[in-house]
């Protein structure tokens, strides 16, 4: 009985431990350069797997284990951003246009690829 009961403490123990991990939020915005929310944006922790999309109004949240990281911030067309968080405070993400324009989209009908040019 008492080995169950040690096993079963060793059990919840580890598993809170696990729990506790990513326990710091980041919460934010993200809008483009005319100040308007940017839905879909994506948020990554640089050199994990852990992030976020932003909802309809342009914000997200994240959890980290530990201050500082760096976000990597990326939406389509816009110029990618790496954001260093060092405190909880709500992060406003201003996105700025691309100076890269695509050469060429590239449509397939029916099996068919065709080139498209500028």
């Amino acid at each position: 009985m008492k080995k169950q009961i040690l096993t079963l403490l060793s059990v919840c123990l580890i598993g809170l431990a696990g729990f506790s991990q990513n326990n710091i939020a980041i919460n934010g915005k993200v809008m483009n350069e005319k100040n308007e929310p940017l839905a879909n944006a994506s948020i990554i922790v640089k050199n994990t797997k852990a992030g976020a999309v932003t909802d309809e109004k342009g914000n997200f949240r994240l959890f980290v284990a530990s201050l500082p990281v760096t976000l990597q911030v990326s939406y389509s067309n816009l110029k990618e951003q790496e954001i260093i968080v060092s405190n909880t405070n709500e992060l406003t993400i201003s996105m700025e246009p691309s100076s890269e324009l695509l050469d060429a989209v590239v449509l397939q009908s029916k099996g068919i690829p065709t080139k498209m040019l500028n």
